[in-house]
This record gives C-alpha cells, sequence and structure tokens, in this order.
C-alpha cells in the first residue's frame, strides 16, 4: 500500500509539471495500472525498456501503452520526477500532448525501488 501512495504522489507531480507547460492532466488509467505493475516489477528483475523475455516494452499491453519511462534507485516521488524532468526522452514523454492517460508503479526488490511510468493515448 505504500507503494502505491509514493506512485500517486509521482502522478500528481507529474500532472503539475504538464499543467505548468500548459497540458491536460493525464487521467489515472486503471488498465494502464496493472501493465505498470509488471514492468515496475520487470524492472526490478531487468532494468530496461527491453523486457526479460527480450521482447519490447509495450508488449505489456500494445492496446492500451504507448510510451514509458523508467526509473530506479529513488525513495521520494520529487527526486524521481525531478530526475525524468533533466532527462530529454523522459522529460519528452512527460510533456507530450497527444498522451491522455497514465499510470505509475513502484516495486521495492531488495531494499531498491524500480518506478515504471506508462502512458496511452
Amino acid at each position: 500500500m505504500a507503494n502505491d501512495a509514493l506512485a500517486r504522489q509521482a502522478f500528481d507531480l507529474v500532472n503539475q509539471v504538464r499543467q505548468q507547460n500548459g497540458l491536460a492532466a493525464l487521467q489515472w488509467n486503471d488498465g494502464l495500472k496493472a501493465a505498470s505493475d509488471v514492468r515496475a516489477a520487470e524492472a526490478g528483475a531487468k532494468f530496461s525498456h527491453t523486457r526479460p523475455n527480450g521482447q519490447d516494452w509495450y508488449t505489456v499491453n500494445p492496446s492500451l501503452v504507448y510510451g514509458e519511462n523508467l526509473g530506479n534507485n529513488y525513495n521520494d516521488a520529487n527526486q524521481l520526477v525531478n530526475s525524468w524532468m533533466n532527462s530529454p526522452e523522459h522529460k519528452q514523454n512527460i510533456l507530450d500532448p497527444k498522451f491522455k492517460t497514465g499510470s505509475i508503479s513502484v516495486e521495492n526488490v531488495g531494499g531498491k525501488n524500480y518506478w515504471a511510468q506508462l502512458f496511452g493515448c
């Protein structure tokens, strides 16, 4: 439950950034949440945009997933979102106006947090 609260805090911070940049807030999507739960757990096993089975990241649910940000070793939602905003690729996903829905999950593996943010249209 603590991980869900942390994920929601990061999601809210992402929406603040979007709104500060003139974009609509992302709407939480439970289907994306199920997929981001999988991707956060997979990131704990293999930190990569390639899934542990060798498939591309979006194959977790290709009908819903159109963008992905990953993060690791952040225990604080503010630090995570700041790191994403300081990365051109992650920032581009956060500020992409075509993304309308989203979710964030965090999985703790061996005392280290692995984050997955997924975006939908």
